[in-house]
């Protein structure tokens, strides 16, 4: 009933923003997102459906995409960023935008197709999708289920799940207790998936390079005082990656007094790289002595501390690691990683990090932990794959 009503108060309120709509796909940039959404293609046949929110999500499904792909079984990734399909289009997976929650949309989108399952990875629960799912007799399957902050509105939110009886995989044992207390049945655990779509290189190529990825904004003063102190006291380089290319232009003002160099521009002698091309990080982490993941200082929530772990390096982070617990306090508990909340508290690290002190964060045991977490989500993912090919 709750669903209904739900379900009521949204169709209005998108048949009110429709005009809004149409306006602004009268515009190039934005057309290419609104247009394939409120009119989507719709892939013909029984089809398991793939969801993650963008880049990162899409990618963690990739494991099960792949086992999927081995079955026979025809698959069709969706995402809600361009970003997240041309992900998924590289590695030879058919991929669109999934569909606005219009009646007309998902009327567009489910025409021929015939979903036996949606597997949604994480949080991006778009409920009449899901709806439209289960109502055509799909299962619904959410894999790497974390909720930090579980407020009154997040259970709320969550609840609305129930009369779809999906299968949840939880990332950790609070997880797994917060959905038995919502009144879900049958909670996995299973660590997340991201740890088996990651392809570290086997060498491990050190040079003095300080790398700092996903870095917002409200992080570039302080990545920015950190790198002077570091500077102080030895001859390191910076690699930075912000989490939105937007902000280059900021990013270059704030390092103006440094030798800054764009990686498009191919320059070898440089103070500070700023990276400006995504999909080239996995050439910067082997040759990384440490590593920073942006969003923990910033209080968006910590990026993804696996991949870094992966490549053998010492992975700092600040106190807001809500959304990476699980793998955070691992990392802290086998000292693979540290919090540093401060500046200073970061520049103390990293030299002790770059003198090779025995106390400092290994590499070494940032790998040990992304293996454990590894083998554990290797043995998850084959109950996932049954569960999939028993609905097929």
């Amino acid at each position: 009933m709750i669903l209904k009503i739900y379900f009521i108060i949204e169709e209005i309120l998108h048949i009110l923003s429709f005009p809004f709509l149409l306006f602004l796909s009268i515009f190039k940039p934005l057309r290419k997102e609104i247009m394939p959404r409120l009119f989507p293609h719709s892939f013909e046949g029984k089809r398991v459906i793939l969801h993650g929110a963008s880049i990162g999500e899409v990618k963690s499904l990739f494991p099960i995409g792949r086992e999927i792909k081995k079955m026979g079984i025809p698959l069709l990734f969706t995402s809600a960023t361009i970003n997240g399909v041309n992900t998924a289009l590289k590695e030879n997976f058919p991929a669109q935008l999934f569909p606005l929650e219009f009646s007309l949309s998902h009327f567009f989108f489910f025409r021929k197709l015939k979903p036996v399952a949606i597997i949604v990875s994480e949080r991006d629960y778009w409920m009449r999708f899901l709806n439209g799912v289960k109502k055509r007799g799909g299962k619904v399957i959410v894999v790497n289920f974390s909720i930090a902050r579980k407020n009154f509105f997040k259970k709320i939110s969550i609840s609305l799940l129930k009369e779809m009886n999906p299968r949840f995989f939880a990332r950790n044992e609070e997880d797994r207790d917060f959905l038995l207390n919502l009144g879900f049945k049958e909670i996995k655990i299973l660590p997340s998936l991201k740890s088996l779509s990651l392809s570290p290189s086997e060498e491990k190529l050190e040079r003095d390079i300080f790398l700092a990825v996903s870095v917002h904004e409200e992080e570039f003063t302080f990545i920015k005082y950190a790198f002077e102190k570091l500077r102080e006291k030895t001859c390191v380089q910076l690699v930075i990656a912000p989490r939105y290319m937007k902000r280059l232009n900021h990013l270059k003002e704030i390092f103006s007094e440094f030798n800054v160099s764009l990686y498009s521009e191919r320059k070898e002698n440089f103070d500070v790289l700023i990276v400006d091309t995504y999909g080239v990080l996995n050439s910067f982490y082997p040759r990384a002595r440490a590593v920073f993941v942006g969003g923990s200082i910033a209080k968006r929530g910590c990026h993804d501390l696996l991949e870094p772990s992966s490549f053998k390096s010492p992975v700092l982070f600040g106190p807001n690691f809500w959304n990476q617990k699980d793998v955070a306090e691992v990392l802290i508990k086998e000292n693979g990683g540290r919090v540093v909340k401060t500046p200073e508290e970061m520049v103390s690290v990293l030299i002790s990090i770059f003198k090779g002190d025995e106390n400092a964060p290994s590499g070494e045991r940032a790998y040990s932990v992304y293996e454990k977490i590894r083998a554990s989500a290797r043995a998850g993912l084959e109950e996932i794959i049954k569960e999939v090919s028993w609905l097929s």
